[in-house]
């Protein structure tokens, strides 16, 4: 059975103005293949813990000269192991599990959010394992389809007057700017390369020098802020009491 999640609405020009895309969950497409649109949140499932003793595969796929992207936002499944994960999601580069496997020999678990992964095709698998006592989260995702951009091409740009991430991909204008990084290099969400507003812009642009120098400066000032508040708490919780001795007249 396909699964054809909600697009963006576009006024006459071509031009979004309304997103009508929400979140989807997983557990209510396992063994299915769901047609992405642009950008698509997913999450693996709406209770607080997923279920025990539970399997499920979902493939999604999108649109022609397009491959799929997955960045984690939230990641907790069972405890990380140095060999096997009990509770394991795997990825692979295809439209089943019989296609390579984008994750490692133990697959995804614990609680450190995975990096990105980028298909090869338009089609992505994810398969998620859990064993029969566990009390873990899960996980989401935000999915975006990227076109392919061809080197050898004569215009040298992508088509459709769509955004060039700093590699390989195309990135669909709508999606430039919206506060989603979706571009590897987060070049979409960049005052300098997009032409985004915004204080998160500006900070996207700076080197990682000046990003630690940033972090640095703030965590000294609130390290000075706790020194003077202790400092004067127990300058005044010190001061010395004065006791008059009691004469008997």
């Amino acid at each position: 059975m396909e699964v054809k999640m909600s697009q963006p609405i576009r006024d006459k020009g071509g031009h979004l103005y309304v997103w009508i895309n929400t979140k989807k969950y997983i557990e209510d497409h396992c063994s299915q293949r769901i047609k992405l649109p642009l950008f698509q949140r997913l999450a693996l499932t709406r209770d607080v813990f997923y279920k025990d003793g539970w399997r499920c595969d979902v493939t999604l796929e999108a649109e022609a000269n397009h491959v799929v992207s997955i960045s984690f936002k939230k990641f907790d499944i069972g405890r990380s192991k140095l060999k096997v994960c009990k509770d394991v999601l795997r990825i692979y580069d295809g439209d089943s599990i019989k296609s390579s496997e984008m994750t490692s020999a133990k697959g995804l678990c614990g609680q450190l959010i995975p990096k990105q992964f980028v298909s090869s095709t338009k089609t992505m698998t994810l398969k998620f394992k859990s064993r029969y006592l566990t009390a873990s989260a899960g996980f989401t995702v935000e999915v975006t389809s990227f076109g392919v951009f061809k080197e050898n091409s004569d215009s040298g740009a992508c088509p459709n007057n769509s955004f060039r991430c700093m590699d390989t991909f195309c990135l669909d204008r709508s999606l430039v700017c919206d506060g989603v990084p979706n571009c590897r290099d987060k070049s979409d969400e960049s005052a300098q390369l997009a032409g985004c507003q915004g204080f998160n812009a500006g900070l996207i642009d700076l080197s990682v020098g000046a990003r630690v120098g940033i972090f640095v400066a703030v965590a000294l000032l609130l390290i000075g802020m706790c020194w003077t508040i202790v400092y004067c708490f127990c300058g005044s919780s010190s001061a010395k009491t004065v006791y008059v001795p009691y004469k008997k007249i």
